[in-house]
């Protein structure tokens, strides 16, 4: 997915300087009237949200030569005599000045830097017509209602877009984790194994597949709400064990039911036993509470785990690790068993 938006980021760059030249109608095709051209201030809102939120250089250039746009397009010096071109770049630089400030502000969220911002361009425009005795309060009113109206369109639109990156980012999440533990699931299981098989620092992968033992007896006994809750404590504390021993070489999974499995890289055999038997350890002291706070369920697990060879699949890994766990059910549960 990364490399992917990488691919797509470039020629994606090259859409928005062409809508942003698009956007500038009075530029491209009435080469700008003396009013448009002198409110400087506006005429930066596109490039100020690319500089605040893109951050790729070519806006920063895309700023500084925004108010000179119809000089370029139209070489006719004297139809822009009125122009200060000094008093206009001490303008740009000060407005570019005040963006990069902004930008190296971490503790500032987008809206809030994005309305000092406009405000702050405003304002040095103000400034600027002040000193030139060409500041008049219709414009100044037109000028601060325009801004306004820009910062909140854009306050709006960022929150949307806000919102939607969030459920997006939450149906990623979820489509990769099960619902009940937070173990990531079977799907990712998939996507993990294609990105290890192509780091070649990866050395020593185990799979590892586990069964709790007799678990339709528990559920059968107790009820699969109280089964759920032994699937989420197991869960937790194997996750935590392995994540402990092994992280950040390690992915922890269940695949449905009590059938759970894990990925582990750069280790040895017998630290992966050594964090098993703690897991197992605990649940050989401990109880389980159901909510009532009478019922105590105590219950093992059965595993098996193998190395992944070369050349190998790693479904083909995986079912060697799962035939191992039927050998130790086989022969009385309870137990870890490699090859």
């Amino acid at each position: 997915m990364g490399e992917t938006a990488k691919r797509l980021a470039s020629p994606f760059i090259y859409h928005i300087v062409f809508y942003y030249f698009l956007h500038t109608p009075n530029c491209l095709y009435c080469k700008c009237n003396h009013l448009y051209l002198k409110a400087i201030a506006y005429m930066y809102v596109i490039p100020t949200i690319m500089v605040l939120r893109n951050k790729q250089h070519i806006w920063w250039f895309l700023l500084f030569i925004t108010p000179l746009i119809p000089l370029l397009i139209d070489l006719d010096l004297k139809r822009y005599s009125f122009i200060n071109i000094p008093a206009t770049l001490l303008q740009i630089s000060s407005i570019a000045l005040i963006r990069f400030i902004l930008n190296h502000c971490q503790n500032l969220s987008y809206q809030v830097k994005y309305i000092i911002a406009l405000y702050s361009g405003s304002l040095i425009h103000f400034v600027r017509l002040y000193i030139e005795n060409e500041l008049h309060l219709t414009f100044l009113i037109a000028l601060t209602i325009g801004i306004t109206v820009t910062i909140i369109g854009e306050s709006w639109r960022y929150y949307f877009e806000s919102q939607h990156e969030e459920t997006i980012a939450k149906l990623h999440y979820e489509s990769k984790r099960d619902e009940l533990t937070g173990l990531l699931n079977f799907r990712a299981f998939d996507q993990v194994l294609k990105k290890l098989s192509k780091r070649p620092n990866i050395t020593n992968t185990y799979i590892g597949a586990i069964d709790i033992d007799h678990f339709k007896v528990i559920n059968d006994t107790y009820g699969h709400l109280n089964g759920n809750i032994v699937l989420h404590t197991f869960s937790k504390k194997l996750k935590h064990e392995i994540d402990k021993a092994f992280a950040p070489n390690c992915f922890v999974y269940r695949f449905g039911g009590d059938e759970f499995s894990i990925v582990i890289f750069n280790a040895n055999p017998e630290q992966i036993i050594a964090a098993l038997n703690n897991v197992e350890q605990y649940f050989r002291d401990n109880f389980i509470k159901l909510p009532d706070n009478k019922t105590k369920i105590k219950f093992s697990f059965s595993c098996g785990f193998t190395k992944h060879l070369s050349n190998e699949h790693f479904y083909n890994t995986l079912e060697r690790a799962a035939d191992l766990v039927y050998k130790v059910k086989n022969n009385g549960r309870g137990k870890i068993l490699t090859d």
